[in-house]
């Protein structure tokens, strides 16, 4: 029996319909010591009852959190209870995953194995991203490897914390959507998890209905793509109309969204979603779209201009 400790680590708004389609937490818990979640919806969304429920008698912690739209903060609310909790001289490892992420079988099944064997050597692993598609009847309408690798799985350090909230940002730093730390550096040693087979990955699965929405929330909060702020051209107005319309600046995504819910709103913000509908070809643009889909498509479809509909007849009802 292995001496390491294993906590695995989520934090989510309003992320129940991902959690009960997609299972990432069923597919890991039976690997793990410790489950934490933070509810970022303070417990108004019903996801820390339906985690009570179906994973009672486990070791799972939920921590009810309001949502202030700081990705990085909020995940740092995870590692500070590990620190917590944790016995002293205690190896903890670390693994995480967004709502819509999930390991592959074979990763959650040797997890441990993985760890135990290369953790006198190593003390973070990458691991290869599969991107899934699917539509709103859960059928894959795309999948491909990526080449891109997460750092899902970490030894846990004292003071180890996500950087990156846009409190962070300044004219001379690069904001990122976050990035490990312990005490302002970067401790770890990462490796590449060895998957010849194409059997160790992590699954990112994107519904449709559902990335349309995350990608408008990216927007609303920085600009969309790695935090672009004002080097998307397009944020500063568009945070400006939103200023005018709450009549503040301190609003959150959620916010936003729920004023997009309720239909009707100005119409200087429905003309930049119609202006800017089709912007494409760089980093970020594709957030762009995603708020004309988000409100015209998912939230409000019969509020689409007539003279639009026949371009997006294979979202709209019959």
């Amino acid at each position: 029996m292995s001496d390491i400790r294993i906590f695995f680590c989520m934090m989510g708004l309003n992320r129940l319909e991902e959690l009960k389609q997609l299972k990432p937490i069923h597919t890991l818990f039976p690997h793990v010591d410790q489950i934490i979640y933070i509810d970022g919806s303070d417990g108004r969304d019903g996801t820390e009852k339906w985690l009570f429920d179906e994973f009672r008698g486990l070791p799972i912690i939920v921590v009810r959190s309001k949502w202030v739209d700081d990705f990085p903060g909020q995940r740092t609310q995870y590692l500070n209870l590990v620190g917590e909790i944790r016995l002293p001289n205690e190896e903890s490892w670390v693994v995480v995953n967004d709502t819509d992420e999930s390991f592959s079988p074979l990763l959650a099944k040797n997890l441990r194995a993985i760890i135990d064997k290369a953790r006198f050597t190593n003390d973070m692993f990458l691991v290869r991203c599969k991107s899934v598609t699917v539509n709103g009847k859960l059928e894959v309408v795309h999948e491909t490897f990526d080449d891109f690798y997460k750092p899902l799985i970490f030894r846990y350090y004292p003071k180890t914390r996500y950087w990156g909230d846009r409190s962070s940002v300044t004219k001379n730093v690069t904001a990122l959507h976050e990035a490990l730390q312990v005490n302002g550096k970067f401790v770890w040693h990462p490796i590449k998890l060895n998957d010849q087979d194409g059997k160790l990955y992590y699954q990112h699965t994107k519904l449709e209905h559902i990335i349309w929405e995350r990608g408008c929330r990216n927007f609303i909060v920085f600009g969309g793509g790695p935090n672009l702020g004002e080097k998307q051209s397009l944020w500063k107005p568009f945070r400006e109309m939103l200023d005018t319309v709450f009549n503040r600046s301190d609003y959150t995504s959620y916010e936003v969204l729920e004023y997009f819910r309720g239909g009707n709103i100005d119409q200087l913000l429905k003309d930049w979603m119609i202006k800017y509908r089709k912007e494409e070809g760089y980093d970020g643009s594709s957030e762009v779209r995603e708020c004309f889909l988000t409100y015209f498509i998912l939230y409000n479809p019969s509020e689409i201009p007539p003279e639009l509909v026949s371009e997006y007849k294979q979202y709209l009802n019959p």
